[in-house]
């Protein structure tokens, strides 16, 4: 039976016994279906009468809504509005602000021309009185009158008083010239200020102009300006006519919050009576729950007791042993046997796995891979075949027709132990050292049996060491921190990849709790042999081998026995390196060596 089946088992049996805290229970549950609900205030003619009153203040608020929708509306129409007559109105004043500008400048413009005007006259009308004072009005004139005065003197015969006068006559008007030039000089001058006094004139025309424009466009801002400010002034009336309607809204809705006040003092004494009797339903409820978890809680201590007992009755330090066994049957499984006859071999390898016996606390694949390990090594040293020679004669060409078969040299098995993978985490689990060659088995069977009786004397609360003491005393109540530490170790892979596209895989075992100075020293140790293992694939691949060499190496790879690394290392399986030669099937092989 399962722990769930047990413990609902268990739960009938104590609410069929009816204990003491059973039948307080039970007498909860009864008050509890005897209390009388008392009627709900939702469901009386209270509750209907405030229902129908709550649609009527729904409605009025309904109603409210609409008027706000409305009011929303217009304020969105009147702020459009508002916004155009502030824009319009800018620019009626700034066309206020242009027209004062030109009206100043054409002030400004008006007394210059009247002050240059009246300079122009002054100096024409003085230039006018000097000219009618002189009766030449050009040099050539003077010229001509003296010419005209030298003839006379010339030609009549005249007394000397008449001579002297013309002669003072002529220097009289020689002098003349110079006024003369001085009199065309003043009129160039003031026949240009006459130009110019034109020029303004033009100028004040334009101005004033321009002033009657900016008159009319002021005209026509104002007239927009007031038709923007009394549709602003509709719409404002609109909004401030709403007000009336959304008091006349708001006065019947307190009416009728009036009325609920009215129904909820009559309504709040039933409200009181019906949580007084929620508030006693809920305290015998949590009366219920406590009590019931106190059964809970005797059922549990039940279940503990029995558990211990039970406990008491199983053998302490089970899986351990089995384990012990398991490994025993491993290693007896790989000591070296006496070669068999041929008639023996072939007896063994017309027996089939369903007739062999597996030993307690194997699995079928793991006690077959260790009853085929001879079998294994066998083929993977027979399989090599014999380099053929030429026929010709002569010493290095091979062996002729008449010459003597050498006798082939018998090759030794290595020492060394090639374990799966999934048997080290069992070694570890016993805190031993897994086995690195064939020599040392037999000794490794003696510790683990003296292993397997350190586990069965050891007591079920003991802590197991790697020592085979027993504690005298254990103390069952202290717990230490040390407790949580497992005793697992870390596996380290150190992957190294051959020439050939062979993977050799080296796993260094490190216990967590070691000191530091032992990991230290491990690390060393682990860097010494990496050296070494690369000094020996160096000499290995040195290109003094000779072919025949390097044939009969492929051939043992090929034959090799193989260990499924994709399962046991998944990694391996993407990284390791393709063979060049692709008509030869290269296989991963595991070397532990350096275990």
């Amino acid at each position: 039976m399962s722990r769930q089946r047990k413990q609902q088992a268990q739960k009938k049996q104590v609410k069929e016994e009816e204990t003491p805290l059973r039948k307080e229970i039970n007498a909860l549950k009864l008050q509890l279906k005897k209390m009388k609900k008392p009627e709900d205030p939702k469901k009386s003619e209270f509750g209907e009468k405030i229902k129908k009153i709550h649609q009527e203040i729904n409605q009025y608020f309904k109603e409210i809504d609409e008027l706000h929708k409305k009011k929303h509306e217009l304020t969105k129409q009147r702020q459009k509005i508002h916004r155009e007559f502030q824009k319009h109105q800018k620019e009626f004043q700034k066309t206020k602000d242009e027209i004062k500008r030109k009206q100043q400048l054409v002030d400004k413009q008006k007394k210059e021309f009247e002050n240059f005007k009246s300079v122009t006259n002054n100096k024409s009308s003085e230039h006018n009185k000097q000219k009618q004072t002189m009766n030449f009005r050009s040099q050539e004139e003077i010229n001509y009158e003296v010419e005209r005065l030298q003839e006379v003197l010339e030609t009549t015969s005249l007394s000397g008083r008449e001579e002297r006068d013309l002669l003072a006559r002529i220097t009289q008007i020689k002098k003349l010239k110079h006024k003369i030039k001085e009199i065309s000089n003043t009129d160039n001058n003031i026949q240009s200020q006459y130009e110019k006094l034109t020029e303004k004139r033009k100028q004040l025309q334009k101005s004033k102009s321009e002033l009657h424009q900016l008159y009319k466009k002021r005209d026509k801002s104002r007239e927009i300006v007031n038709k923007h400010w009394e549709i602003k002034e509709k719409k404002h009336k609109e909004i401030v006519a709403l007000t009336p309607s959304f008091k006349e809204k708001f006065g019947k809705i307190d009416e009728l919050k009036e009325q609920i006040q009215k129904f909820g003092k009559e309504d709040k004494k039933k409200y009181t009576e019906l949580n007084k009797w929620r508030d006693e339903q809920y305290k015998l409820q949590k009366k219920i729950q406590e009590k019931e978890k106190e059964e809970e809680e005797l059922i549990y201590k039940k279940e503990q007791e029995e558990r211990k007992k039970e406990e008491a009755l199983l053998v302490p330090w089970e899986t351990e042993i089995l384990i012990c066994n398991k490994i025993i049957a491993f290693l007896n499984n790989l000591l070296p046997r006496d070669t068999p006859t041929t008639s023996k071999r072939k007896n063994k390898k017309n027996q089939s796995p369903q007739t062999t016996k597996i030993p307690k606390g194997f699995k079928k694949e793991e006690f077959l891979l260790a009853q085929k390990k001879d079998e294994v090594e066998e083929e993977f040293f027979a399989l090599t075949k014999n380099n053929k020679k030429g026929k010709g004669k002569g010493k290095g060409k091979g062996r002729g027709r008449g010459q003597r078969k050498q006798p082939q040299k018998k090759k030794q098995k290595s020492d060394v132990l090639k374990i799966p993978f999934s048997w080290l985490t069992e070694f570890d689990s016993i805190m031993i050292e897994q086995p690195k060659s064939k020599s040392e088995i037999p000794e490794l069977i003696k510790k683990v049996k003296l292993r397997k009786q350190y586990y069965k004397k050891l007591p079920r609360d003991a802590k197991p060491t790697a020592s085979n003491v027993i504690p005298k005393t254990v103390q069952k109540g202290k717990k230490k921190n040390n407790d949580k530490k497992t005793t697992k170790q870390l596996i380290k892979l150190n992957l190294t990849i051959k020439e050939d596209g062979l993977v050799k895989v080296q796993l260094n075992l490190n216990a967590p709790n070691q000191n530091k100075g032992k990991k230290q020293n491990q690390r060393q140790n682990n860097k010494n042999n990496n050296r070494n293992n690369r000094r020996n694939n160096q000499n290995k691949g040195s290109k003094s081998q000779n072919k025949k060499q390097v044939q009969k190496q492929n051939i043992k790879k090929q034959k090799a026995p193989v260990v499924n690394n994709e399962k046991e290392f998944p990694s391996l399986s993407n990284k390791a390196p393709q063979n060049k030669n692709k008509n030869k099937k290269t296989r991963k092989i595991v070397d532990y060596k350096q275990m």
